[in-house]
């Protein structure tokens, strides 16, 4: 009979790994080595990546984030989020730890307008203001609409100086097309490519008033669509086989949010 131990998984964002210390039932020719742990590495695409990630909770429960329990390499175990509570928490081995989460700060919502500027040398205004988060291809201007590069999103909020020590603070962009770099008060926190796009920004943040910057950058696809409408000399782009044209459906793009900032306290489970 063949032997059998527990596989464990383990997840790195890119690649997922399968190791045990033991012999694995499969069809390999030679007997494996069972002194040495043996690793199986699985590329994963965008689509697997996106299933393990944590989605945004329900809207019955928009106000807080999941709990989410995390070991490190120390040993130490941390809670993070989750509703307000006690929780007793069971372990494989039959050990039980009590858990008390406190009740957190409401969600914070980065409403109102947004100063925006673009990458000069694509057409759109080098400066502006979003009155609403919206998507650029919804913009009346047609150069916004037309748009592909690097925009970056500015906002001023205050936090309040009573905030509890060892708050998480995760800023939650809400959708976001397609990729975003996060700086507060000018340090860079983040680049966030799949959602969900959310980062812990307490370390940077600091009593009163502070800023946030996202650059956030799309495809080239709505550009080359504009400039397949447009005179050859008036074109940024330009391509060696017509892969895009100007009946080209336009892709979502820009920072469409909402936009909160959501609070979460974190506990060390003694």
């Amino acid at each position: 009979m063949k032997k059998t131990t527990p596989l464990h998984f383990l997840f790195t964002g890119l690649l997922a790994c399968a190791a045990h210390a033991g012999s694995l039932e499969s069809d390999f020719a030679q007997p494996p080595d069972t002194t040495k742990p043996r690793c199986y590495w699985y590329w994963m695409d965008g689509q697997e990546i996106l299933g393990t990630t944590v989605q945004p909770v329900a809207s019955d429960d928009a106000n807080r984030l999941p709990l989410e329990l995390t070991r490190h390499s120390a040993g130490r175990i941390i809670a993070q989020g989750g509703a307000a509570g006690a929780y007793e928490l069971k372990f494989a081995d039959g050990q039980t730890r009590p858990l008390k989460i406190s009740a957190e700060a409401p969600p914070v919502e980065f409403s109102g307008p947004w100063d925006v500027s673009f990458a000069p040398g694509r057409g759109a205004p080098e400066k502006m203001t979003f009155a609403t988060l919206t998507d650029w291809t919804k913009r009346p201007e047609v150069n916004i609409k037309h748009f592909s590069g690097k925009a970056t999103y500015r906002k001023t909020f205050e936090v309040p100086a009573q905030s509890q020590p060892g708050t998480a603070m995760m800023l939650d962009l809400g959708q976001v097309n397609d990729i975003a770099v996060v700086r507060v008060n000018g340090r860079e926190l983040a680049t966030l490519w799949h959602p969900p796009y959310q980062v812990d920004i307490a370390s940077a943040v600091k009593p009163g008033a502070n800023t946030l910057e996202v650059d956030v950058v799309n495809t080239w696809n709505n550009r080359l669509a504009g400039d397949a409408a447009l005179p050859v000399e008036q074109r940024c782009t330009s391509l060696t086989a017509a892969t895009v044209t100007k009946d080209t459906p336009l892709i979502p793009a820009g920072l469409v949010g909402p936009v909160f900032l959501r609070y979460a306290n974190t506990t060390e489970l003694k």
